[in-house]
């Protein structure tokens, strides 16, 4: 009996130990080959085949579990074979790049019409493979349908489900601050980016006079090294951001707004940020930007919230009373924007719904009453200008202030006072995921059916006017998000990275002084603000790297910053000294 007791415990261990043995052994990451796509059109889409390229590794990569090949090594495959790919070829390049699986398709354009077929398959035939083909007049079908083959694609072949499981708030919750416990980000704060590790890019504009520039941005090219940090990425996606002191104890605080309707506040602290404060809110709350100035002049930064819930107004404004955040103003019928401008107070705007359009015709000053916010003075009541992707300022030097104007075509253009257009620009701008709709009829029913892209108006990121370089003159900073797909097919809305560029004024035209490096991601907001507290401004810009999809997976995002570190440039030739501004 003993000897059988024994021989059964033994084979159990060596059975354990198999398994422990197993288990610790390192999961190799599935390697998959996106080949480009064929494009059959009369005209040259390269740019077409570059943003589906863009759109499926940024959807089917995983991080430590699928590897998607390197896009140059697949389009010296792809053009080895002159782009005529089907399933044998396909097969023999994922061969070839050692890949698990390869995807490849073909779109064609044929006068209004479009068509998608594309594939994915296992190269070891332990999966079935996962074909789309897709019929639709025009582009706009097309790329959604793109997208849901790379959900499809994760489902089916990755297993790649994140199933959310916090519960929605009850009808009966209202937007009051709430306790939260200490949070991971506190507990398990990720660390900051070693300088050592970064790189930027950096050079000259030849200029006959002496020039302030930004260290750790780009113009056209050269390798340097820059100041940069990057906090920890959070599971969602953030919408907007501003940066100020809220809670009055001497330290500005990062504030922002997500998809999920909440606020949270955080403040930097020895190389990473610390929860300060989650805020939740109602259950049809959509958050369309946050600002943050003290504009009640009580020496405390207001948090203000423009807010519609479902389709009708109802933002709001938090202020900290010593022991937590509440409402000073609710329900008001209001869009809100701060406009902050050197050697000038901040001022709050506002804009009003119409009622068959998005916004009212007409930009108004807010001012505190003692008891509230109420308008002021008309801003302009230009046509097309909402207060989103608006500024104003003396932005020529002519003494007069100026209008700044980031139009639905992308554009940004100076307006003056009197409405006549002073300039605009070639290049594009802006690019927002953000976005309102028509008007409301009441009917709760019907409210999210009407939602419909048809309906959509995409907001503009924020303007900043601001004086970096000390020359006395504004600098107009604004965000340009990339796509090679979105401003062609204006229904869909996907961008890779993006810049933030300063323009000044030269006499003709608005003109680049200096741009970020290419940042991957989309940026939906940013501020100039002395976020860590070492009473020198940074430049802080939230990045979403990755869009959810429904359950599927969800949204990542992170927060950088820039060091405003300038160097003086003196004519070519002359020695460059650097200094700290």
């Amino acid at each position: 009996m003993k000897r059988t007791l024994i021989i059964a415990l033994t084979i159990c261990g060596a059975l354990l130990y198999c398994c422990l043995l197993t288990s610790a052994q390192p999961v190799e990451a599935y390697k998959v080959a996106i080949l480009p796509f064929k494009i059959n059109a009369a005209e040259d889409l390269t740019y077409l085949q570059e943003g589906i390229l863009d759109m499926l590794t940024s959807r089917i990569a995983w991080e430590d579990k699928i590897l998607v090949i390197e896009k140059d090594l697949c389009r010296k495959a792809y053009e080895r074979y002159d782009g005529n790919i089907k399933e044998e070829t396909a097969r023999k390049i994922g061969h070839e790049l050692g890949a698990n699986y390869v995807l490849f398709g073909s779109i064609t354009i044929f006068g209004n019409s479009a068509s998608l077929d594309a594939k994915i398959v296992d190269l070891k035939g332990r999966r079935p493979a996962v074909t789309v083909y897709e019929y639709s007049r025009g582009m706009d079908g097309i790329i959604p349908k793109i997208n849901e083959f790379a959900t499809s694609i994760n489902d089916k072949i990755f297993g790649r489900t994140e199933i959310k499981v916090a519960s929605k708030p009850s009808a009966s919750q209202t937007m009051q601050p709430q306790a939260s416990q200490p949070s991971i980000v506190e507990m398990n704060p990720e660390l900051m980016i070693p300088k050592e590790e970064l790189y930027r890019d950096f050079s000259i504009i030849e200029q006959e006079r002496t020039k302030r520039t930004l260290k750790g941005f780009i113009d056209t090219g050269e390798a340097r090294k820059g100041n940069f940090w990057k906090s920890r990425t959070f599971s969602f996606q953030i919408m907007g951001m501003d940066v100020g002191d809220v809670d009055k104890d001497g330290n500005n605080e990062i504030v922002f707004i997500t998809d999920e309707g909440k606020i949270w506040i955080y403040r930097y602290l020895k190389g990473t940020i610390v929860l300060v404060k989650e805020i939740k809110g109602k259950p049809y709350n959509n958050l369309i930007s946050v600002d943050v100035a003290d504009i009640n002049n009580n020496g405390v930064d207001e948090i203000f919230i423009s807010n519609l819930n479902k389709d009708l107004l109802s933002s709001f404004v938090l202020e900290w009373n010593g022991k937590e955040f509440v409402p000073i103003a609710e329900d008001m019928k209001w869009y809100l924007r701060v406009i902050k401008r050197p050697h000038r107070k901040p001022v709050l705007l506002g804009q009003k719904k119409g009622l068959e359009e998005p916004f009212m015709r007409g930009i108004y000053h807010l001012r505190w009453t003692g008891s509230g916010y109420e308008e002021a003075e008309v801003i302009t009541s230009l046509a097309k200008a909402d207060i989103y992707g608006f500024a104003y300022g003396d932005v020529n030097g002519d003494g007069v202030d100026d209008f700044l104007v980031l139009g639905e075509d992308d554009r940004l253009r100076l307006i003056a006072k009197g409405g006549s257009e002073q300039w605009r620009s070639d290049e594009y701008f802006g690019g927002s995921l953000s976005y309102v709709h028509g008007a409301s009829t009441g009917e709760e029913a019907d409210w999210s059916s009407r939602v419909t892209e048809e309906s959509k108006r995409y907001l503009q990121p924020r303007i900043l006017l601001c004086d970096l370089d000390g020359d006395e003159t504004l600098e107009v900073l604004v965000i340009q998000n990339r796509s090679k797909i979105s401003r062609i097919v204006r229904r869909y809305r996907y961008y890779g990275s993006g810049h933030i560029y300063s323009l000044s004024w030269d006499g003709l035209g608005l003109v680049e002084n200096w741009k970020t490096r290419k940042i991957s991601g989309y940026l939906p907001d940013f501020a100039i603000a002395d976020m860590d507290n070492d009473g020198e401004n940074e430049l802080v810009v939230p990045v979403v790297t990755r869009i959810g999809a429904s359950y599927i997976y969800k949204s990542r995002s992170t927060i950088i910053s820039y060091d405003l570190k300038f160097q003086e440039i003196k004519p070519q030739g002359e020695k460059v000294i650097e200094k700290v501004g």
